[in-house]
Formats: structure tokens, C-alpha cells, sequence
């Protein structure tokens, strides 16, 4: 008659299963370890000026993400590559903490201004 596994063996065998599983780091979801975006800009695409005007404007946070960065607005988010221009600007602007103030310009921060009509 053959012998089946016991009790002792399946535990030791999970045992040695758990040893090989590596360790997580805990919960990635929203920001920390989820990048989607509502809308991606590619590579090498000419933003109008219109549309960076906007992105200064409602720009609250941005995240860096794998290849790219993903810029958070108001009520959606806008992602384009790490190494676009327009990018690294919309970065620098907004570390610097002028991105969003509108009018704020001088001759350092000419890309960074937000030029827009107060009524």
C-alpha cells in the first residue's frame, strides 16, 4: 500500500513555499505604484501653447514615473516623456513653485509664466 502526503508534509512543503515567495512592499496602488493617465502626449509631438498655458494653470502635482512623468490637474491627469522639453520646463517651473500663479513672470522665468486675462 502506497503512503499519501500527511499533515506534517503538506505544512513543511508550504513552509518551504514561503520561503521562496519575496517579500512585497506593502499596498502600490494610487499614486505609489499606479501611473496611468487620461491623456499621453509622445515624444517629439509640438504642444500648442494654448495647452501648456493650461497644464501651468491647473497644475497641482506631478509624479515620476517609469519613462515618463505624469502631471496631476484638477480634474484629470496629463503624462509626456521624462526628456521632453516641455517637460522638463513644466518640472523645473513647478519645483521652483511658480507653475499655477498666474502673471508671475520676470526674465529667469519667462517659460514658466502663465499669462492670463483677470476681469
Amino acid at each position: 500500500m502506497r503512503r499519501g502526503f500527511g499533515p506534517l508534509s503538506l505544512a513543511f512543503f508550504l513552509f518551504l513555499l514561503a520561503l521562496l515567495t519575496l517579500p512585497g512592499d506593502g499596498n502600490q496602488g494610487s499614486v505609489a505604484g499606479s501611473c496611468s493617465c487620461d491623456r499621453t502626449i509622445s515624444s517629439g509631438t509640438q504642444i500648442p501653447q494654448g495647452t501648456l498655458d493650461h497644464i501651468r494653470k491647473y497644475l497641482k502635482a506631478f509624479h515620476r514615473c517609469p519613462f515618463f512623468i505624469r502631471f496631476q490637474l484638477q480634474s484629470k491627469s496629463v503624462c509626456g516623456g521624462s526628456q521632453d522639453q516641455w517637460v522638463r520646463e513644466l518640472v523645473d517651473c513647478f519645483e521652483r513653485k511658480v507653475a499655477g500663479i498666474i502673471g508671475l513672470c520676470n526674465r529667469l522665468d519667462f517659460h514658466c509664466c502663465v499669462v492670463t486675462e483677470i476681469t
